[in-house]
């Protein structure tokens, strides 16, 4: 039997699927979807023990360890998982250790028979909202129009993170107790406000790119360096590894020109490092990083407002040592 997905139907590049969600503008669902679909006692139980845990960050994994397991590349892991840390506000307010521990949680050890909707792991932050309560990721697996597989990882926070920021959405109530999938029978229901979802492709590498399934222009002709620095994202993050080698040439253009502005430059650096990154070439991203930071403390302007300090002091360095730690399975690197 076909089973669909029940709610608002969301287009994520090539990715179909299906979110049920009372919560149009900003703020927590009037009426919680946990009135439709009740709690089970199990479910009832970890809700319970996720309130009461005290420690940085708890792993609850569901995956059976005696079927094949699917692991991921260790690169683009690092960056996608890295982007949901900030989304959330967690590069800042987990350890280093903690934040690994959260970024391995949301892609690795996936089963390969994928089973729509089935609970592979809930990762926990404890005391997340203002109110006390848990911040929950619970991860999933679905599939794209193409049958590839994707993690789809559920929240328990209100819709609008992307728009408004984490520090408004942590003083909102959770929208839902247990983000989940439920199986009605004949669909399945989304119990969640907000989703991330990202792509798993057949050699292990990951992307929540928007231009998943895209055409990509051409770099000739593009209007400014912005363009550039934007275009050179979607390359990167495509499903396409033979189109990567076409960002070099442009980034090292903007970012050597001394008449571009140097927010601009950084930036170019910064998407050159990601190349790096991508390709598995942690010694030349770890240099590429280094320039961007030489390049900006060498440099007179703000860089905090964009916040682009950041970014170059402390996302890219964590960055790199949390793909160090996934690339050798030692966490001693994080140290």
């Amino acid at each position: 039997m076909n089973k669909t997905l029940l709610g608002n139907t969301l287009l994520f590049g090539t990715l179909i699927f299906v979110v049920m969600s009372g919560c149009k503008t900003i703020g927590p669902s009037t009426q919680k979807t946990g009135s439709i679909f009740p709690l089970s006692v199990e479910e009832h139980q970890r809700l319970e023990r996720y309130r009461a845990l005290t420690r940085e960050i708890e792993i609850d994994d569901f995956v059976d360890y005696e079927q094949p397991i699917r692991y991921v590349n260790p690169y683009t892991q690092a960056y996608e998982g890295y982007r949901i840390l900030r989304l959330f506000g967690l590069h800042r307010s987990l350890s280093l250790p903690a934040r690994y521990e959260c970024v391995r949680a949301l892609f690795s050890a996936a089963p390969t028979r994928i089973v729509v909707g089935a609970p592979i792991r809930n990762i926990i932050v404890p005391g997340w909202f203002v109110s006390g309560d848990p911040l929950i990721f619970h991860v999933s697996q679905a599939y794209t129009g193409s049958q590839q597989p994707v993690m789809v990882v559920l929240t328990n926070t209100a819709s609008g993170i992307r728009k408004h920021g984490y520090p408004i959405i942590q003083r909102l109530d959770p929208a839902v107790d247990y983000p989940r999938f439920v199986d009605t029978g004949t669909t399945y229901a989304v119990i969640a406000d907000e989703q991330y979802s990202t792509v798993l492709f057949p050699d292990g590498r990951v992307s929540a790119s928007g231009a998943l399934g895209h055409q990509l222009p051409a770099f000739d002709g593009l209007p400014d360096s912005r363009s550039v620095i934007n275009l050179s994202d979607a390359y990167l993050r495509d499903e396409d590894l033979s189109n990567d080698d076409a960002v070099v040439e442009p980034l090292l253009a903007v970012a050597s020109n001394e008449a571009e502005n140097a927010l601009l430059r950084v930036h170019a650096r910064l998407q050159l490092f990601m190349y790096h990154l991508f390709q598995g070439d942690l010694d030349r991203a770890e240099r590429t990083a280094e320039e961007a930071r030489d390049f900006m403390l060498g440099r007179e302007e703000d860089f905090a407002e964009s916040g682009t300090d950041e970014l170059v002091l402390e996302d890219a360095p964590s960055i790199l040592k949390i793909a160090h730690a996934l690339e050798t399975g030692n966490e001693a690197l994080l140290h």
